[in-house]
């Protein structure tokens, strides 16, 4: 039998069998990397075997153990300082898990805001369902949702998996509408609903809807649009961009692509605005746009070269005018 020491080798198999929803063989994973690392004093190992834990249903005593690896994570920050806040995360998950959604919430708020990934914003939705507090849990729930890329096919690795799980969990708790959405029957009820709607619908390859979201959320405020740091016009954009590159073809296509080349534009126009003063904002954000892989079905000349002339022109208008516009800012050699 295979039985290898390293952690490292371990992680990830539980989470993936929890993903593919295979519960049985998640429960036996989790015993068995409970047993081989449930008394670890690395801080690291805590973490993710606390965390393969928390993501399903436990006994009593497996919560306690659970709880216990995340204190040792977050027991000594020196040891993995980058990894640290994301132990704090973890800590946070396993009181939600023990009903204390009020120390998890306090606890959260020493975690960096610029923390990457979902995971602190899908943890803080749990705690305040757990709370009681409905518009709070759907806030923090769309704040997790509305930047991240929730299609199936990026979901190759331990991190992305949990945070579907996690995502699941907060979507059946928070989202109870959510079905009669799929199917037609509902209409979400204020921006922070549309958002957190958005996973499920990339998840699901309902990719039309998911742009639908983003644009009756931008038509509902107007004052959506206009923060530069939550990038919702480009998030709209990229999504419009993913619709309207489908394999099936159709006058719906066309609509997308051209909403999403408005959005691109009007992005452009606010972000020049706003740090007109900041050349080195405006290449960072620009230089993204070129090289992103969400933008690239209508970026790459080969790609662009199979749209029709009436769109290909705006489309390849519109990336020259990007170009200039790092030229324009790029420091002289």
């Amino acid at each position: 039998m295979v039985d290898p020491p390293e952690n490292e080798a371990w992680a990830g198999y539980a989470e993936l069998c929890l993903f593919l929803g295979n519960e049985d063989e998640y429960r036996a994973a989790g015993t068995a990397l409970l047993a081989k690392f449930g008394k670890t004093g690395d801080p690291l190992t805590a973490a993710r075997t606390s965390m393969a834990w928390l993501l399903g249903k436990m006994s009593e005593d497996e919560l306690a153990n659970a709880d216990g690896l995340a204190d040792r994570a977050i027991a000594d920050k020196t040891k993995h300082p980058r990894a640290y806040p994301h132990f704090v995360v973890v800590k946070c998950l396993a009181l939600c898990r023990l009903n204390k959604p009020t120390e998890a919430l306090e606890l959260l708020r020493t975690v960096p805001a610029e923390l990457p990934g979902p995971v602190q914003h899908l943890v803080r939705a749990l705690a305040y369902h757990h709370k009681g507090q409905p518009v709070e849990a759907r806030k923090a729930l769309a704040a997790g949702i509305a930047p991240f890329d929730w299609r199936m096919e990026t979901a190759v690795d331990q991190d992305r998996r949990t945070h579907h799980i996690l995502r699941r969990e907060a979507e059946r708790l928070i989202l109870p509408d959510l079905p009669a959405f799929l199917e037609g029957k509902y209409q979400p009820q204020d921006n922070s609903e549309r958002l957190a709607l958005i996973g499920a619908c990339q998840s699901g390859n309902r990719l039309e809807l998911a742009a639908k979201l983003y644009a009756d959320a931008l038509a509902a405020d107007p004052k959506f649009a206009d923060s530069l740091q939550a990038h919702h016009r480009y998030n709209a954009a990229c999504l419009a961009v993913a619709a309207g590159c489908q394999r099936d073809e159709g006058q719906d296509h066309v609509h997308w692509r051209g909403q999403a080349l408005t959005w691109l534009r009007e992005k452009m126009t606010a972000f020049k605005k706003a740090y007109a003063t900041q050349p080195q904002q405006i290449h960072n954000e620009f230089s993204h746009w070129l090289t992103d892989n969400d933008l690239a079905s209508l970026s790459e000349t080969a790609r662009l070269a199979k749209l029709p002339e009436e769109e290909r022109k705006p489309w390849t208008e519109f990336w020259s005018e990007v170009q200039a516009t790092l030229r324009s800012v790029s420091p002289s050699k």
